[in-house]
């Protein structure tokens, strides 16, 4: 594998998946969404994924075959592309000393032994969250968040800008609450 194609992509899920460098699960589940990306926006689209715009790419995806799916599994979609290529860029720099985001080679230990990770984010979670807020723009800038379009009705497209990647649940029903209260009452 030495170039940036589709295929180069794709192979990489494989092998992350072949090689355990990921769960399982969400290994298996981007190769699901992103090889139907690619196949139905073809490979054209794909011949240097470090040059692909995402947006373009979903658009053209929601275009083609948006009808066919939630918006949920849209943005589920998108959130796996842009994982599988940040993932995919990071391993090509350095395969020796990859890891997926969210996993460590190993914990810090402090006075010998493993400094419990639960211990840490349960001490202060409103400073556990802002330092990591903090820390996430820092290190990739706006690259952890994106504008994803959402087919409303005929004719009419909506987007919503300024996702983060790694929504949580409690994160996306506070967005779908405010929403809510926005629209009309229908007669």
């Amino acid at each position: 594998m030495s170039g940036y194609a589709a295929k180069d992509l794709l192979g990489f899920l494989d092998y992350a998946l072949d090689k355990g460098l990921g769960k399982k699960e969400t290994l298996k589940t981007r190769i699901v969404s992103v090889g139907r990306i690619v196949d139905v926006v073809g490979v054209d689209e794909f011949a240097d994924v470090r040059e692909v715009d995402t947006d373009h790419i979903m658009e053209r995806f929601v275009n083609l075959e948006g009808t066919k799916l939630s918006p949920g599994s849209l943005a589920s979609y998108k959130s796996r592309l842009n994982s599988t290529i940040s993932d995919f860029l990071r391993w090509k720099e350095n395969p020796s000393n990859y890891r997926p985001k969210g996993q460590r080679a190993s914990r810090p230990k402090v006075g010998g032994s493993e400094w419990p990770e639960e211990r840490v984010q349960n001490a202060n979670p409103d400073l556990e969250r802002s330092h990591k807020a903090h820390n996430d723009v820092e290190s990739t800038g706006t690259g952890d968040v994106s504008t994803f379009p959402i087919p409303l009705r005929q004719g009419l497209i909506v987007k919503l800008v300024g996702l983060p990647h790694d929504l949580t649940q409690h994160e996306a029903q506070r967005i779908a609450n405010i929403v809510k209260a926005m629209a009309i009452l229908e007669e």
